[in-house]
């Protein structure tokens, strides 16, 4: 059901008792703040994939970031439980980074669940200044609105 078919459902009911009118009021705003935590979700995921698009090319000019990213990952593994998430993420990142280095840069910015997954977990956090990310969001921010400033 469309948010604008919820609204009218819920502008529409005229029950004549009271506490009907108060659920459809109550599964209304549950719907818009359902579709509003799927927005943010999505926005949060546009923001990683365009900060490790920004890894990427930054990869390219800067090696050490690779090892960086491996320091992090091996003191995650030092301190993480062996089956804990953090541990499992930690892995697979070891396991990117140890493979090709096309196939790693292709998978920092696939759409795929698995690159959402781990982008939460990366081990690039902090390869880019506060300015460079601040500017990202802005970007993301613009075109998730559509507009232009």
């Amino acid at each position: 059901m469309t948010r604008d078919a919820v609204s009218d459902w819920v502008l529409s009911t005229r029950h004549p008792h009271a506490e009907w009118t108060e659920l459809a009021r109550r599964r209304h705003f549950c719907y818009i703040s359902f579709m509003a935590r799927l927005d943010g979700h999505r926005t949060a995921e546009l923001r990683s994939l365009a900060y490790h698009r920004h890894v990427v090319k930054k990869l390219r000019d800067d090696p050490s970031l690779m090892l960086r990213a491996r320091a992090k990952l091996e003191a995650h593994l030092a301190d993480a439980a062996p089956e804990s998430g953090a541990a499992h993420y930690a892995r697979g990142w070891l396991r990117r980074l140890d493979g090709s280095r096309a196939e790693l840069l292709e998978f920092l910015t696939s759409d795929s669940q698995e690159a959402r997954d781990f982008r939460q977990a990366s081990p690039f956090a902090g390869a880019l200044s506060a300015r460079e990310r601040w500017q990202l969001w802005r970007d993301v921010a613009k075109s998730s609105s559509g507009t232009e400033q």
